[in-house]
């Protein structure tokens, strides 16, 4: 029953962003981390344009995507470096937070916050 208002809410959300000088995504991303945030949930419909439109963004991606530039040096010069500097970061401020990823006797993987009962 709420789905053309949120609709709307989005796409009012996207011409401002427009207004803005900054792409109507950038408006349609806000408008649903808020509504997300509040906790406003949509119908079936809203759950089935959502589904559409994420395919026909990744289809869009796809499209303006170059593979040659994705081969060039800089580009895989680069993505060990963000790769490791952004796992030291995310690593790092879980031991920092006491909540360190480790493996156990097992093996198995724990995740954030996990304690093993005892």
């Amino acid at each position: 029953m709420l789905d053309p208002l949120i609709i709307l809410a989005a796409l009012a959300c996207g011409i401002a962003s427009r207004a803005l000088g900054l792409p109507a995504l950038i408006g349609y991303l806000a408008a649903g981390f808020f509504m997300h945030e509040i906790e406003l949930d949509g119908g079936e419909l809203l759950h089935t344009l959502s589904g559409f439109g994420i395919t026909l963004l990744l289809f869009t991606i796809g499209l303006k995507l170059e593979v040659k530039k994705l081969l060039e040096p800089r580009v895989w010069g680069t993505t060990p470096g963000q790769h490791g500097s952004a796992a030291v970061i995310v690593h790092g401020g879980a031991f920092c937070s006491g909540r360190p990823v480790s493996r156990d006797r097992a093996g198995s993987r724990r995740h954030y916050g996990h304690r093993p009962s005892p």
